[in-house]
């Protein structure tokens, strides 16, 4: 196996920083969890504020992006009628945020890669405390959920969510933030904000030369950061021995699974290691049907030939990558025993423009045609 495409091909200009295991990813054992449970060390304290109406008005000011004018306008007549502790201003209450020590929200920093004189770091938690911090006692019931629970051990599904966001409102600066979430908390549950906890933030590489932002070898990079950011955030969940977590004022065991990724199309082919462009031979992340097909309302389902860790990896053991449209690449999802090709959920709403969107509109426009034939033909019979 080629394995990882780049380990040959290493620029000069990009100088991998080595990656030793962490220590305080492992804090798992029976001990610990009877030392969380005596010292109650995973109780979440909540960030305290001046007054609710401080939090409320800074959180209106955030979400709804004002600028420091219109909210200081705002807040004068606040002020008027509200007794309560506010900011004197707008960038007051910015300053206070940005100085806040928030309670169980410890973001550890982690050197990734030099590449052009800077240093781009992991952003991260622990993802054993993040998972200390979601505990929930009620267990999902679905079928994925009997198939793989014991009597010895409980199971905890471990969700993640990624996708790009940007931060300014001219488009030009984005992160990659990465959420954690149970697949043991009901889903109307899990839907709440309280529900998910931030785990880190993916690094990704940046250029000033365009040329090079297009060459082969930068992508190659890029793939190999977050691979390997990936690697270093999510490696405690492929502990065989499971954990021990205090809960409900008790200790209970769990066997951790990784069951689903939750992510745009291209950060789902990021993860996949799948070509992005829609002119590939298979561009759909999940399946290896031809992209002329993808449109074919009557295929057959037994033609359907799904990805998994398996075929593909025995893909570029046997140089067929670029036929199945993957990197040859040594994935690291593939260490885990959930298929990670299954466990990427459909994004729908953008496959659509491989080749679903253009169906649609060319049925929609045959009904409308038929429609105006009608109608032409009643009018003329009049």
């Amino acid at each position: 196996m080629k394995g990882n495409e780049v380990d040959s091909d290493d620029d000069e200009r990009f100088k991998w920083i080595n990656n030793n295991e962490n220590k305080d990813f492992y804090r798992v054992d029976l001990n610990d969890a009877y030392e969380d449970l005596c010292n109650n060390k995973i109780d979440v304290i909540k960030t305290l504020w001046p007054s609710e109406v401080y939090k409320e008005f800074m959180a209106a000011v955030t979400q709804h992006r004002l600028s420091d004018a219109a909210a200081d306008s705002m807040l004068r007549i606040i002020r008027k009628y509200c007794t309560e502790p506010l900011p004197g201003f707008t960038r007051k209450g910015r300053m206070y945020m940005d100085q806040m020590n928030i309670k169980d929200f410890n973001i550890k920093m982690k050197d990734m890669v030099e590449f052009e004189g800077k240093i781009y770091k992991l952003q991260y938690r622990p993802i054993i405390d993040a998972i200390k911090i979601r505990v929930y006692s009620e267990q999902n019931s679905a079928n994925w959920w009997r198939e793989r629970q014991n009597s010895f051990s409980k199971i905890l599904a471990i969700m993640i969510y990624i996708d790009g966001t940007t931060l300014d409102s001219l488009g030009r600066q984005s992160e990659y933030p990465i959420f954690l979430t149970l697949g043991n908390i009901p889903n109307w549950r899990r839907n709440s904000p309280d529900a998910k906890v931030l785990v880190g933030f993916l690094p990704y590489l940046i250029t000033r030369y365009n040329k090079l932002k297009g060459s082969t070898i930068f992508r190659q990079m890029q793939r190999k950061l977050e691979q390997l950011s990936f690697e270093y955030l999510l490696s405690p969940l492929l502990q065989k021995n499971g954990i021990y977590l205090a809960i409900n004022g008790r200790i209970e065991h769990f066997t951790l699974h990784l069951s689903a990724i939750l992510a745009d199309m291209s950060e789902a082919q990021n993860i996949c290691c799948t070509y992005k462009s829609y002119r590939t031979q298979c561009p759909c992340y999940k399946c290896l049907t031809p992209g002329d097909q993808l449109n074919n309302m009557n295929i057959e389902q037994n033609s359907i030939v799904l990805r998994d860790n398996n075929n593909m990896r025995e893909a570029i053991l046997s140089n067929n990558a670029t036929e199945c449209s993957i990197y040859e690449y040594n994935n690291f999802f593939w260490k885990f025993q959930t298929n990670i090709y299954d466990a990427t959920a459909m994004d729908r709403m953008h496959l659509q423009e491989i080749g679903l969107c253009p169906y649609m509109l060319d049925y929609i426009g045959k009904i409308f045609r038929g429609y105006m034939s009608m109608k032409r033909s009643r009018d003329k019979h009049r």
